[in-house]
């Protein structure tokens, strides 16, 4: 539900999920189908569109090569303790 009201608060229209996150998060839309129904309603409103990407089929509009979600995945956990320490 953070995840979700942060882009409705932010004016965010488009998320590009580049590497799965199967344990937080609430724009997969199995986990946005459980919230309250206000919270679906407002995001399909302002046309919040989230589309998640895949290393396997290279013919796919949104697919990312395995190497480089490695690189992201990489990117973010060198990073993420500083930018938490940040937002504290």
């Amino acid at each position: 539900m953070c995840t979700v009201g942060a882009c409705i608060n932010g004016g965010i229209n488009e998320v590009i999920m580049g590497v799965p996150d199967d344990f937080a998060g609430a724009l997969a839309p199995e986990r946005l189908a459980n919230l309250a129904p206000l919270w679906k309603q407002i995001a399909e409103g302002q046309g919040l569109q989230v589309t998640f990407c895949q290393n396997e089929d290279e013919q796919a509009s949104h697919y990312v090569p395995a190497e480089l979600q490695r690189h992201l995945l990489n990117l973010f956990f060198q990073t993420r303790e500083k930018l938490d320490d940040h937002l504290k």
